[in-house]
Formats: structure tokens, sequence, C-alpha cells
């Protein structure tokens, strides 16, 4: 859970502050793993292709377009280990534009 603070930290610049801010307004930050195994002949190469074509082959832009609504909005690859061939995904809510100036409008009060 640290390093994927740290990644979200880096990733989008923010300093602590924003970062508590922005992406832990619920105390927690969500997460779930998805895990794909390759079994067969040559399953450990069929899966770094799969991890290639993910990272380099053009699958990142298939996922966040197939993945995004218009209320969560994905990001796309912002962390990866080649070792262990993972990948974090990072995604978010869209935010509402009604909400954003209702926001501005209380911290006037």
């Amino acid at each position: 859970m640290k390093k994927v603070v740290e990644v979200l930290k880096n990733h989008y610049a923010l300093s602590d502050d924003a970062l508590d801010r922005h992406f832990l307004t619920k105390k927690v930050i969500q997460m779930k793993k998805v895990t794909l195994n390759f079994i067969g002949d040559r399953s450990e190469e069929v899966a770094e292709k799969f991890f290639s074509w993910l990272i380099d082959g053009g699958l990142e832009d298939v996922l966040i377009e197939g993945l995004s609504d218009d209320q969560v909005e994905v990001d796309g690859v912002i962390d990866i280990d080649n070792q262990n061939l993972e990948a974090v995904i990072a995604s978010y809510l869209v935010e509402d534009p009604d909400e954003l100036s209702e926001d501005i409008d209380d911290e006037d009060d």
C-alpha cells in the first residue's frame, strides 16, 4: 500500500497535502488485483509477450478506452515491475463540475 501511495504521489507530482485531498478523502485508496496465469507450452514466453503488449504494444490504450466511462477515468499504467511482470493501472472518479462549484462556494463561508 505504501508503494502505491508513493507511485501516485510521484506520477501526479502531488504534495503530501494535495495527495491527501485528492486520493485519500475517503481515508482509503481502493485497490483490486487481477491476476492472469498463462499455462501450457511456452507459457513464459506468452506471458512476456502479453506484458509487452500491455506496456508498449497498444493494449494500454484499449484498456483506457474500454474501462473509462462517465463516472470513472482510467489513467493507464502508472508503474511497472518488469521482473515480476506487474503493472499498476490507476483510475479516479470523474469530478462533477456542479460539485466543484459547490466546493468553491463552501470555501468562501
